[in-house]
């Protein structure tokens, strides 16, 4: 993988046949792909599946860069369906969730992928709340088989501010690390983009090219916007990763398709050229703030 290469989220071309998603990151022009682990079919989750999918990965000519894990059931309607459904927070489906990413781990690790990447759910204020202790305690679990398996834990960030998300980590005592996308931090109406990376960039490891606006009221989600159109200060989130010294992927994460009633690998397109340009800019000039 070369230096801030453009990857994509591999359920963002649009095909739900992984050997085809890749043939279309082929075509893209693409060599780096984010992997949504609800996108496999179960056969790929043994050693035999895992060499499979190396097999498909070597013939398309792309690396993974992390698993990202997904669970069953979630749902991002609005804030509330969020804490109801998503990550650890729900406790009737924590051990189930809790197994299955341990399956996910042990996916990474035979396929040579040295991340996973999830969101925790979202975390309550209040460090000493039930909620609270079992996000801490599962996360600690993860990381730690991760850990023994040569994985490395990624939080996504967005469901918490960039401050909560680090004195969380800090509680944490595992090696924990975050797949930056600003964008969350705008549809989930908690924090300044740029303000969470300066706070949480000695720990970004991978990061989501993504945009979006803020909710309408409280309560809501925001919603997704194009690459420059939103208020996720894309740009400058690239400049500043590269003057931080980040040198990982920038993974396209775009569903505006869905919205807009396009083509996904036309809106790809689109995004690689933007991340592309912003990356040539910062060369020509770079960010002074």
């Amino acid at each position: 993988m070369g230096k801030n290469e453009v990857g994509v989220f591999l359920t963002c071309t649009g095909i739900r046949d992984p050997e085809k998603a890749l043939a279309a990151v082929q075509e893209l022009g693409l060599r780096v792909a984010q992997i949504q682990s609800r996108q496999l079919p179960d056969h790929f989750y043994s050693k035999e599946g895992a060499r499979k999918f190396v097999d498909l990965l070597e013939k398309y000519r792309v690396e993974a860069s992390a698993v990202c894990i997904v669970h069953e059931g979630e749902r991002y309607h609005d804030w509330e369906t969020v804490v109801k459904t998503v990550g650890y927070l729900p406790p009737e489906t924590l051990l189930e969730r809790l197994e299955y990413s341990k399956r996910c781990v042990d996916f990474a690790a035979d396929i040579d992928t040295p991340l996973v990447t999830t969101h925790m759910g979202i975390l309550p204020k209040d460090p000493s709340t039930p909620g609270y202790q079992r996000l801490l305690k599962a996360v600690r679990e993860v990381a730690s088989y991760c850990q023994n398996r040569g994985v490395t834990l990624a939080l996504e960030t967005g469901q918490e501010t960039g401050t909560e998300l680090l004195e969380f980590m800090n509680l944490v005592r595992e090696d924990v690390k975050v797949n930056f996308d600003g964008a969350n931090l705008i549809l989930y109406g908690l924090d300044d983009p740029l303000e969470a990376l300066d706070t949480l960039k000695d720990l970004v490891v991978h990061v989501h090219a993504k945009d979006g606006v803020p909710p309408a009221r409280s309560g809501l989600l925001g919603r997704e916007a194009p690459l420059g159109k939103g208020k996720a200060e894309v740009c400058e989130t690239v400049r500043r990763l590269v003057k931080f010294g980040y040198a990982g992927p920038f993974i396209l994460e775009t569903y505006v398709w869905r919205e807009h009633k396009t083509d996904p690998l036309f809106e790809l397109r689109k995004g690689k050229a933007f991340i592309e340009n912003c990356l040539e800019d910062n060369f020509k000039h770079p960010s002074s703030k």
